[in-house]
């Protein structure tokens, strides 16, 4: 959704205890075989705390996207 220009708010992965390292590394994985861009991975905040995920949304940036839609979409 974020890639379409869809969607562009960050979506926030508390992760307590590394439960979720495996898919984070799943992301990074990603990124890095070119499956999906930097900017796109950065749309997933991840920390172990929920201050640190509301601090990095409190400044986080949406990455420019070229879209093809023809309709304003909100």
């Amino acid at each position: 959704m974020g890639q379409l220009g869809l969607y562009q708010k960050p979506c926030g992965l508390l992760n307590i205890n590394q439960y979720f390292d495996p898919l984070v590394s799943m992301f990074y994985t990603m990124e890095r075989d070119h499956f999906m861009q930097s900017k796109y991975r950065a749309m997933v905040i991840i920390d172990n705390t929920p201050e640190g995920i509301l601090q990095q949304f409190s400044i986080y940036k949406a990455p420019s996207v070229k879209t093809y839609l023809t309709e304003q979409r909100t």
